[in-house]
């Protein structure tokens, strides 16, 4: 059973939701779709999958605990009633309180990255997927980057607007192109009209990327736990891991709160490795 048809005949059948889709249910499970996408499959929703879900919010929106508990208790809800109701097969997965999670944001391996990108026959797609790995960017922010917002003389990405196009909230930041990235993005910038996107024309909505992307990843043979949206965090994760420091990462994440990006600080088996290989005894 897809995501969005539980979300819908929750609505439709159960008493408490009925007449609630623009209230805070709805909110909350838009949330979700947005993070997960509305034709992934409920079975594969796991525990694994909901520690996703509140890195995602931490990371997109800050959010307090008591907000994060419950956006998780509506998708359990959903869940839960297409369950009763006979309409889906599956054990609903316990859902986590927010203080339990303490661990790192799941994040892909960089050879991950290039296995995922060589599985997938979608146009378009290994490009974004490399640009989100190597810039942070949030899938939204991908989709809205225009030639206009690459600097190639200053080797530089502007994300959320520019100083003579700001945003009303003014969260602009810019990331350093990587060498990686500079072909495509002087290819795709090559004699094109300003305020044309670099990517957002290929796609009918985030939610096909993130349609895609899920069918890449189950073809990769990789967890269905891992979207789209851990590509932000193996920025992230990886960045600490070559020794960028917490608050260059805040600037460059567009963060808000220093406790935001420390969570990506929590050190890994090859940290810890080189570690103890950098003492000189």
């Amino acid at each position: 059973m897809e995501w969005q048809h539980a979300v819908d005949y929750c609505f439709k059948t159960r008493r408490k939701w009925q007449g609630l889709e623009l209230k805070q249910p709805g909110i909350n499970t838009r949330h979700f779709t947005e993070y997960y996408g509305a034709t992934s499959l409920c079975e594969e929703i796991n525990r694994k999958t909901l520690k996703g879900f509140v890195d995602y919010l931490m990371d997109q929106y800050e959010y307090e605990d008591a907000t994060l508990n419950r956006k998780l208790s509506a998708v359990c809800t959903v869940l839960t009633h297409a369950v009763d109701e006979e309409e889906l097969d599956m054990n609903v997965p316990r859902r986590p309180h927010f203080k339990e999670y303490a661990g790192r944001p799941y994040y892909f391996k960089k050879e991950d990255i290039e296995t995922i990108c060589t599985q997938t026959h979608k146009t378009g797609l290994p490009e974004l997927i490399r640009f989100a790995a190597l810039t942070g960017a949030r899938r939204a922010e991908c989709l809205k980057v225009a030639v206009r917002d690459i600097d190639l003389d200053n080797n530089l990405i502007y994300i959320g607007g520019r100083p003579e196009f700001n945003t009303k909230t003014g969260d602009w930041r810019t990331v350093p192109i990587h060498d990686k990235l500079l072909p495509m993005l002087q290819s795709r910038c090559d004699g094109v009209p300003k305020d044309v996107t670099i990517f957002g024309d290929q796609w009918c909505g985030g939610h096909s990327v993130l349609h895609y992307f899920k069918k890449a990843v189950r073809d990769s043979g990789l967890e269905t736990h891992l979207v789209f949206h851990c590509l932000r965090h193996s920025f992230a994760t990886w960045a600490i891991e070559d020794g960028v420091p917490v608050r260059v990462l805040m600037d460059l994440m567009g963060h808000k709160k220093i406790e935001t990006t420390l969570r990506y600080a929590k050190v890994t088996d090859n940290a810890r490795k080189d570690a103890i290989s950098s003492i000189n005894y």
